[in-house]
């Protein structure tokens, strides 16, 4: 299994994970997370052709702080039991972010 992070677990703000290409294609993890109380760094992905084959791609809290944006700009988008989103698992008040998918 495959995971791209990155990740804070204290004030601090996460740093933002970004991938760009003509073709991207995901079969694990891309993940910018938090358990504490800043805030998770911003999730981008930008490519002319998306591909998900059972991958998790999100931007997560589980602390106080709040999860970063998720921004997805590609014309075309194939997912195969995947998720991309933003979560929360705080039980302290922390938000999930924003999720933008463009194509």
């Amino acid at each position: 299994l495959s995971v791209i992070e990155s990740r804070t677990a204290g004030s601090g703000t996460g740093g933002d994970v970004s991938l760009t290409a003509p073709t991207i294609s995901l079969g694990g993890n891309v993940l910018s997370t938090l358990q504490g109380s800043g805030q998770s760094g911003q999730l981008t992905l930008t490519a002319d052709s998306l591909t998900a084959n059972q991958a998790t791609v999100s931007t997560a809290t589980f602390g106080a702080g709040n999860s970063g944006r998720f921004i997805v700009d590609a014309k075309t988008i194939s997912l195969n039991e995947s998720f991309l989103g933003s979560v929360t698992f705080s039980p302290v008040g922390g938000n999930a972010g924003d999720v933008d998918i463009q194509t």
